[in-house]
C-alpha cells in the first residue's frame, strides 16, 4: 500500500453491528495508525472491539441525496414506532 491511498478488507461484524449485516470494513483505532503505516497491516485486520462503535436510529433523510452532507440532524437520534 503506498501513502495517500486506501484499502477496503471486509471483516466479520462485532456484536454492535452483527444485527445489522454479517460484515464490515476494518476499522483502525488512533493507537493502531503508527504500526499500520509502517506495515503492520495484517496484525491489525481484525473486527473492531464491541466498545469502539455505536449505532441508533437516525432519520430517512440520511439517504436522500436531496439532504446536505454536512446537515448534522441526520446523525440525531429519532424515535422508532
Amino acid at each position: 500500500m503506498f501513502p495517500g491511498s486506501s484499502e477496503k478488507h471486509a471483516l466479520k461484524a462485532p456484536l454492535v453491528v452483527a444485527e445489522v449485516h454479517d460484515r464490515m470494513p476494518a476499522v483502525l483505532e488512533s493507537k493502531d495508525f503508527g504500526s499500520w503505516l509502517n506495515g503492520g497491516g495484517a496484525a491489525l485486520l481484525r473486527p473492531a472491539a464491541n466498545d469502539v462503535l455505536q449505532r441508533w436510529p437516525v432519520s430517512k433523510r440520511v439517504n436522500s441525496s436531496r439532504a446536505p452532507a454536512d446537515d448534522p440532524t441526520l446523525i440525531e437520534r429519532v424515535e422508532v414506532n
